[in-house]
């Protein structure tokens, strides 16, 4: 309490100075980091195996994930439920989900483009168990502005 009081007499502007710097990274090392998913969860292997092995859990064909040729993403978050999952990538990663999905599913059902390129795609057909939507989103990421690819895999009787 004496090395306070010393210091108070000293300078009380660089108390002041100190006692501000502390509680501010208190309050920064205290935040909240925001989820972009509900329970979301780190990925932890490479985005083509990871999504190819969900597909098949969710009732879409079993396509073995071998012999693809992963595009190295494993920075990702995702979700899942009993009706599918929901997948996360920041940046824009739109024509590396079209690399993978292309040779297995053909063309999509249905696309959309931007000024930047391919912007959101879906494949689904009432032969297909599950359906795919892949699409180019923006939003708030821990106070900042950023751009992420957002994949959702349901399965087909989960949109009745």
């Amino acid at each position: 309490m004496n090395v306070i009081r010393m210091e108070l007499a000293y300078n009380p502007f660089r108390f002041m100075n100190k006692i501000y710097w502390l509680f501010l990274c208190v309050a920064l090392c205290s935040c909240k980091k925001e989820e972009l998913l509900l329970n979301q969860k780190q990925g932890a292997k490479e985005i083509t195996a990871f999504v190819f092995e969900e597909i098949g859990k969710y009732g879409g064909p079993s396509i073995s994930s071998t012999n693809k040729i992963g595009n190295g993403v494993t920075d990702y978050v995702y979700s899942e439920d009993k009706q599918g999952f929901q997948v996360i990538c920041f940046g824009n990663k739109m024509a590396d989900f079209q690399k993978i999905f292309q040779p297995d599913f053909g063309i999509p059902a249905m696309a959309k483009t931007n000024a930047v390129g391919l912007s959101s795609f879906v494949y689904g057909s009432p032969k297909m168990p599950v359906v795919i939507n892949c699409s180019l989103d923006w939003g708030m990421v821990n106070g900042t502005q950023r751009e992420f690819t957002h994949l959702v895999v349901a399965k087909a009787g989960a949109l009745n």
